[in-house]
């Protein structure tokens, strides 16, 4: 009988939860909407709490580009709208509301105090480029909005969980949102 490998050695070929160099661990990486369940930071603030890693909130204003795509993880980068006349109708600050308020209940709740970036650009591209420039060992993303709206961009662009699930390599954690049932618990219908 061949000798299992020991519980603390990685598996070969497969993505390390290990800490980085030097023993810090690296962080774990969420992506964060407005519409998101809490359970999807719950989930990334359990898991950056079991591996002793940092947390950092990643959100994405996919309505705005970074001028130089080279800086794609440097929030002080300038930026441009795509469209036009949206140019003064930036949503970063919607959006840095919406993750100071997300770190102040994760501080009173878990004693935790997560790092924020607030990016322009596609969501998926986005946490691909703040993964790659903190050294993430987790990215940790919700599953898709379920309005129609969503459903049809979801058709045409695909999901930022599918984008980054075949262009990372990093793990990507997919949680669920509730109410979502797998299909062998749905009911059966006879066509």
């Amino acid at each position: 009988m061949p000798a299992s490998p020991p519980q603390d050695s990685p598996v070969p070929g497969s993505p390390s939860l290990d800490p980085r160099p030097g023993g810090r661990p690296g962080p774990v990486v969420v992506g964060v909407t407005d519409r998101q369940p809490a359970v999807v930071l719950d989930t990334a603030a359990d898991f950056a709490a079991r591996l002793g890693a940092p947390l950092i909130l990643v959100a994405a204003d996919p309505t705005h580009l970074p001028a130089d795509p080279r800086s794609a993880a440097d929030p002080e980068a300038p930026v441009v709208a795509l469209d036009p006349d949206e140019q003064d109708d930036d949503a970063r600050p919607r959006l840095r509301t919406l993750l100071e308020a997300r770190v102040a209940a994760l501080r009173a709740d878990r004693d935790l105090d997560p790092a924020i970036r607030l990016l322009p650009g596609d969501p998926a591209e986005v946490l691909t480029a703040v993964a790659a420039a903190v050294g993430a060992q987790l990215i940790v993303v919700g599953t898709a909005d379920r309005s129609f709206r969503a459903g049809v961009r979801e058709f045409f662009e695909g999901s930022v969980a599918t984008h980054l699930a075949h262009r990372q390599t990093v793990p990507v954690l997919v949680v669920p949102s509730p109410g979502v049932t797998a299909a062998a618990d749905r009911p059966r219908t006879r066509a």
